[in-house]
C-alpha cells in the first residue's frame, strides 16, 4: 500500500477542504461530488503519520470514505498492489495460477516506473524432460488494462507464451524456440463521436461516425543457438533470431473514420556473435546484427521504414599486473529508411586494482557519426570513470 505526496507543502486541514477540492464548490460531504466521505474523522488524526494536501496519491485515502472500511474497498483501492498465487507440483510438472493488481494510484520508491491501472490473471506450467535436458514452458494470460470503465475502456489482452528449451549434453549445442500470441482489444462497439468536414469549393458537407475500437493481433516468433567448440582457442557462438508481426484488425473493417491509419507492424532481426579466449591474457568478441522494421502501410503517407545494420569488434587483455582488464572496442551502425545514419565509435576502457579491495574502473568512448544530411554531424565524447572500495 502507498500515500504520496508530490508537494507537501501545500496542506490540506480539515475534511471540509477535501470537500470542496478543486471544482467541487459544495459542502455536502461528497468528494468531487460523487464519493461519500466519513465527516467525523479529522485529518489530524493521521498527520503524524502523512500530510495531506491537494497533490496526494490518492486524492480521496480509503480512512476517509464512508464504505472504505469493507473487505471489497480494502483489496480493490487505487494504491495498493496486490500479488497472489498458488503454486501445484506433481509428476514433474509446476503448474502456478496467480492474480496480480497495481492500482491507479499506486507508487513505488523502488521502481517509479512500474505498470499501474491494470490487473492479470495466468496459469502457467513448466516441465522438465530426460533429465533436465529438455524443458516447456506454457504461460496463458488475461490482462485488464484501465480498471475503470468510466475513465476510459479497458484494453483487454489475452496473451499466449510457449517455449521450449533444448540442452543436449556437453560440447553439444543448445537451442531455444520461443512463441508469443497476444490478442488486444478495447471491446468498444459505441459510436463514441462524430466528425464533420467540409470539402475545398464549399459546396459538400458530411458528417463522419467515429468509433474509438482497438483490435491488433501480434505474432512473436525468435530462436537462439549457443555451441561452444575448440578451434585456434576456446570458442563460443550464439545465433538469435527474432520475427514480431502485428495485424491492425481495424483496418480492415474500417469502421473507424475515413482515413484511419493502420497500425500494422513487422520487425525483424537477425544477430551472430563469436566470443575467442585465446589464452590467459587474451580474448575478443565478434559481433553483426541486421534488423528492419515496419509501421503502417505502403500506400500511406505516414508509414515508417527502417534498416538497421550493425557490426562490433571488441579485444580484452588481462595484464595481471597494476591493470586488472584492458577493453579496445571499434563499433559501425548505419541506418537507413525514415531516418539516415551512419556512426563510427572507437572505445577504450580498463579496470585497475592500484590498492587491495580499492577498484578503479574507466571507459572512453569517442563518436564519428553522419545524420541524415550529406556534411558531417558533430563528434561526441563520453567519460566514464568510478571508484570502489570494500570496507568489508
Amino acid at each position: 500500500i502507498s500515500l504520496l505526496n508530490r508537494n507537501k507543502w501545500d496542506k490540506l486541514t480539515s475534511i471540509s477542504e477535501l470537500d470542496t477540492m478543486a471544482f467541487d464548490t459544495e459542502l455536502d460531504g461528497f468528494f468531487l461530488g460523487s464519493v461519500a466521505m466519513d465527516t467525523t474523522k479529522s485529518l489530524s488524526q493521521y498527520e503524524n503519520y502523512f500530510n495531506f494536501g491537494t497533490a496526494q496519491q490518492p486524492m480521496l485515502p480509503f480512512m476517509f470514505q464512508k464504505d472504505g472500511t469493507s473487505i471489497s474497498n480494502l483489496l480493490n483501492m487505487p494504491n495498493l498492489n496486490r500479488y497472489s498465487k498458488l503454486q501445484l507440483r506433481y509428476l514433474g510438472h509446476k503448474v502456478e495460477l496467480g492474480s496480480k493488481r497495481n492500482g491507479t494510484d499506486y507508487h513505488s520508491l523502488l521502481n517509479p516506473y512500474i505498470k499501474t491501472n491494470y490487473t492479470e490473471s495466468y496459469m502457467s506450467d513448466r516441465i522438465n524432460l530426460f533429465q533436465n535436458k529438455l524443458l516447456l514452458f506454457y504461460k496463458r494470460s488475461k490482462i485488464t488494462e484501465g480498471l475503470y470503465p468510466e475513465q476510459t475502456s479497458p484494453t483487454e489482452v489475452l496473451k499466449s507464451l510457449f517455449n521450449i528449451s533444448l540442452y543436449p549434453g556437453s560440447g553439444l549445442p543448445t537451442f531455444n524456440f520461443g512463441f508469443l500470441s497476444a490478442n488486444r482489444n478495447n471491446n468498444e462497439n459505441k459510436i463514441i463521436s462524430s466528425i464533420s468536414y467540409t470539402n475545398i469549393d464549399s459546396t459538400t458537407t458530411a458528417t463522419i461516425p467515429f468509433m474509438r475500437k482497438e483490435e491488433l493481433v501480434m505474432n512473436q516468433f525468435n530462436i537462439s543457438m549457443t555451441n561452444q567448440f575448440q578451434f585456434g582457442g576456446d570458442q563460443i557462438v550464439s545465433v538469435n533470431l527474432l520475427r514480431i508481426n502485428q495485424e491492425d484488425l481495424i483496418a480492415k473493417s474500417r469502421i473507424q473514420s475515413t482515413g484511419y491509419f493502420p497500425r500494422n507492424a513487422i520487425s525483424e532481426s537477425y544477430g551472430i556473435s563469436l566470443k575467442t579466449v585465446y589464452n590467459n591474457y587474451w580474448e575478443s568478441t565478434v559481433y553483426f546484427n541486421s534488423s528492419k522494421y515496419e509501421f503502417g502501410q505502403k500506400e500511406f503517407e505516414e508509414f515508417h521504414e527502417q534498416e538497421l545494420t550493425n557490426y562490433q569488434l571488441k579485444i580484452i587483455n588481462h595484464p595481471n599486473n597494476f591493470f586488472k582488464r584492458l577493453i579496445y572496442g571499434f563499433h559501425y551502425s548505419t541506418g537507413k529508411g525514415a531516418n539516415y545514419h551512419s556512426q563510427y565509435n572507437f572505445s577504450l576502457g580498463m579496470t585497475a586494482e592500484p590498492v587491495d579491495k580499492l577498484k578503479l574502473k574507466m571507459y572512453l568512448d569517442y563518436r564519428i557519426k553522419y545524420l541524415g544530411t550529406e556534411e558531417k554531424s558533430a563528434n561526441d565524447f563520453f567519460f566514464r570513470t568510478s571508484i570502489n572500495y570494500d570496507i568489508k
